[in-house]
């Protein structure tokens, strides 16, 4: 999110379930942040104001800021400017802007639209922040789970050594569930949940606490009668073994369910890293005229994991191509890496009613048909 200009109050905001809805945004207003709702802007944003959310945003008036106190928009939904937009600065996941654009700073995750005039702006696109920020997210996550199953495997294989060396006498075993090895008491819940049948940990949590008292205890109660009954006192030994095991096993179950959730996690790296490198459908789209001095950045992004580190690496390649007019022969001069990469002649005097895009490396220009 966009850090607050110094000195701009947030205004208030009645808050409905759905949508949260301002008549005008100005710099004497204060900062408009729709937070987690999706908002509505029903009138004009003035020189000077800011909007932020977490949500998408529709814009119904103009953006009409000036050089000197420009409109600013960090959004992380879509942001739709049903008018247009002039000398604003605008983050968002994707931008619509149903009006000509003068003057602005457009940033957008994936595409821009934009059904006016372009003029006197710079564009981004494919910055992809929402799915670098899952990323980094499923990172940490992942990288505390490990930390927590650590922690876990040591006290459940410490516990499972224990039960051998201190209830030697006692037969521990229920059929694949308890299984004594020859230095440790192996415990496997994978039949007890295949015979649940459930994902829903709540229920299976629920469940292990009754097979423990209906089954596990009346099968080891039964196997070890002759044990029990020989000394009094080795009722109270076994009573305590049960209270033992039940905690073991409930340990047993807490690191299936931290597996189960480094699972789950890994599930999701690789559909976003492959968003991350196959983004060549980004595309900035203008409907009406392109004027010479647009500049347009393209951001390939490929993300690889490092071991040990606390988030996912993201290689960037920027590809920048400005519109050049020169004696009346319109060009795009590519630049890679901060140096020009090539110059490639436009057939047209007039750019209009077409897409600029990112294709093996190069920003191209092509017009709809």
């Amino acid at each position: 999110m966009m850090e607050r200009p110094e000195g701009c109050e947030d205004k208030d905001v009645d808050r409905a379930p759905e949508i949260l809805t301002v008549d005008e945004v100005t710099l004497d207003g204060g900062a408009i942040d729709f937070r987690e709702r999706n908002g509505v802007v029903s009138g004009n944003v003035y020189r000077g104001g800011v909007v932020r959310g977490d949500g998408d945003v529709v814009v119904k008036g103009n953006v009409s800021g000036v050089p000197q106190s420009r409109c600013s928009f960090s959004v992380e939904g879509a942001l739709e400017i049903e008018q247009g937009a002039a000398f604003a600065s605008i983050k968002a996941h994707h931008i619509i802007v149903k009006g000509d654009v003068d003057g602005c700073s457009l940033v957008s995750d994936t595409g821009i639209e934009i059904h006016g005039d372009l003029s006197d702006s710079q564009a981004s696109v494919g910055n992809r922040t929402y799915e670098i920020k899952l990323l980094n997210q499923v990172r940490v996550e992942r990288k505390q789970i490990e930390l927590k199953l650590d922690e876990l495997r040591i006290r459940t294989g410490s516990a499972a050594r224990k039960f051998l060396r201190d209830y030697p006498q006692v037969d521990l075993k229920m059929g694949n569930i308890l299984v004594p090895l020859r230095r440790e008491l192996k415990v496997d819940l994978k039949q007890f949940y295949l015979v649940l049948k459930t994902s829903d940990s709540e229920k299976i949590d629920q469940a292990l606490e009754e097979f423990y008292l209906r089954m596990v205890v009346r099968t080891l109660t039964r196997s070890n009668r002759y044990y029990i009954s020989q000394n009094p006192s080795r009722h109270k030994v076994f009573l305590r073994l049960i209270e033992e095991l039940r905690n073991h096993i409930l340990k047993v179950r807490e690191v299936d369910k931290l597996e189960t959730q480094a699972q789950e996690l890994e599930r999701k790296v690789d559909p976003l890293l492959n968003v991350l490198q196959h983004a060549e459908g980004d595309v900035l789209h203008v409907r009406g005229d392109v004027a010479p001095g647009i500049s347009v950045q393209f951001l390939e992004l490929t993300g690889r994991q490092e071991p040990g580190e606390a988030a996912f690496q993201i290689d960037q390649v920027l590809t920048e191509a400005r519109v050049v007019d020169a004696d009346g022969k319109k060009s795009l001069d590519i630049v890679a890496g901060g140096a020009k990469k090539q110059e490639i002649s436009l057939p047209r005097t007039q750019l209009r009613n077409g897409f600029f895009c990112l294709r093996d490396g190069l920003v191209e220009w092509h017009t709809d048909s």
